[in-house]
């Protein structure tokens, strides 16, 4: 009873949480005192550091960013849009939003670097963007990538060329030999949710490094995020925020720990929001919102803190990789320790099936939050199944067995020796 005891009340969420409630409450009233300020200005000043004096469109879903960018460019000859199959399904779901049919990308094996060069001589013809995917880190690919498209862009007048773009949702602050991801493509999508390195409690960002939009074209019709919108955000982040809490969640692990072994479907398509697929038949209204003067205030000064917290994951990514690198049931699928590699959370992927089943069963049993997924592996998704023209193999066996490590800078050491002795 007593090591139950102990294992219950040792047991932390494995979220990390960008901002706090106090945090929440207190810019809320800085905000309402300043609130004549337009703070887009300042915030677009402070990602200039990441950048290169780009456009920056904000909006209330970086993936509304992604859909507004493919309509502009509407061309109904080049249809094509090549993707990774490991991705957010509803980056998927706005290529098919604006027009487009989704064309998915490989992973090279056990890795989060992709097979994308070979496909772009492929669909060339009829090809208008190509999008990178930064999954907690840089993919390298993106260099060959660019020189690819570079090359064809040549032969082609502006309205025919192909456009890169890069998904930095969970890579903003990654570098590779000092140039930043996002900074690389023509055009790049931020994401600002709450589980992100910075957060707007919802939110998003389209960057134009070339400026090539026309801003007060690009920007009409569009609805701003509203006061009610708002107070309906703080609402569901400051119950995220109770029930991932030190006295609560493990109470609430105890839900979690029920579905997890019962298939309590329910709650888990609450608690995990791509837990299936599917495709509306036109853009949620809420997704082409821009993002309001007060999210962007929130912004503000945690961009100043990216790079510090980040180099907080990475030793925490060294410490799980050095403890556990001799478990020869694991493949690790990044392994410089460095900006190339940011670490939100610490990807493993384990050689088979069954170890991963073992080892979060192990989880449960001992009370300890860890994360049994990634990205799904959308080419395999009956949803998108007209769409498939390859076999995207990697990127299903990494779906398949992968578990992320929780990465919380507010672990302590013996937070941390709990998850690395599930793998004992």
């Amino acid at each position: 009873m007593t090591n139950f005891l102990k294992s219950f009340f040792k047991n932390k969420s494995r979220f990390y949480f960008n901002i706090s409630f106090i945090y929440l409450l207190n810019k809320t009233v800085k905000y309402i005192i300043d609130r004549q300020v337009n703070y887009q200005d300042i915030l677009t000043k402070k990602l200039q550091k990441y950048f290169t004096d780009p456009n920056m469109f904000f909006f209330n879903h970086g993936r509304g960013g992604f859909y507004f960018l493919l309509k502009h460019f509407k061309n109904k000859s080049k249809k094509k849009v090549l993707i990774n199959s490991l991705t957010l399904f509803e980056m998927v779901n706005m290529i098919i939003y604006a027009g487009y049919d989704p064309v998915f990308v490989d992973n090279k094996k056990n890795s989060f670097e992709t097979n994308t060069v070979h496909l772009i001589d492929k669909f060339s013809e009829e090809l208008s963007f190509v999008v990178v995917t930064h999954l907690n880190g840089i993919n390298k690919e993106i260099f060959d990538i660019k020189d690819k498209i570079e090359q064809i862009n040549k032969t082609r007048d502006k309205n025919n060329r192909i456009y890169l773009i890069e998904d930095v949702a969970v890579g903003l602050g990654a570098k590779f030999n000092d140039v930043y991801t996002g900074s690389i493509g023509d055009f790049s999508i931020l994401s600002f949710n709450i589980m992100k390195n910075i957060t707007s409690l919802t939110g998003g960002a389209l960057i134009d490094n070339h400026k090539v939009l026309k801003i007060d074209k690009f920007a009409e019709n569009k609805l701003r995020v509203s006061f009610f919108d708002i107070v309906k955000k703080i609402s569901f982040v400051s119950l995220l925020q109770f029930l991932n809490s030190r006295l609560i969640f493990p109470f609430f692990f105890v839900f979690i720990r029920f579905a997890q072994k019962n298939n309590f479907n329910f709650f888990l398509r609450k608690y995990r929001t791509d837990f299936e697929t599917y495709t509306l038949n036109k853009i949620p209204p809420d997704f082409t919102k821009n993002l309001s003067n007060f999210q962007m205030y929130l912004l503000i000064d945690q961009v100043e803190e990216i790079d510090e917290k980040n180099k907080l994951r990475i030793n925490n990514s060294l410490n799980y990789y050095d403890r556990l690198k001799n478990n020869d049931k694991l493949i690790f699928p990044q392994t410089n320790f460095n900006h190339e590699n940011i670490f939100l959370e610490f990807p493993i992927i384990c050689k088979e099936k069954k170890y991963k089943d073992y080892i979060l069963q192990k989880s449960l049993n001992n009370y300890v939050d860890i994360k049994n997924y990634y990205y799904k592996n959308c080419e395999s998704e009956k949803s998108y199944k007209i769409y498939k023209v390859s076999s995207s193999i990697n990127s299903k066996y990494i779906s398949e067995n992968i578990i992320m490590l929780p990465n919380n800078i507010n672990y302590c050491r013996s937070d941390f020796e709990r998850i690395i002795n599930l793998f004992d």
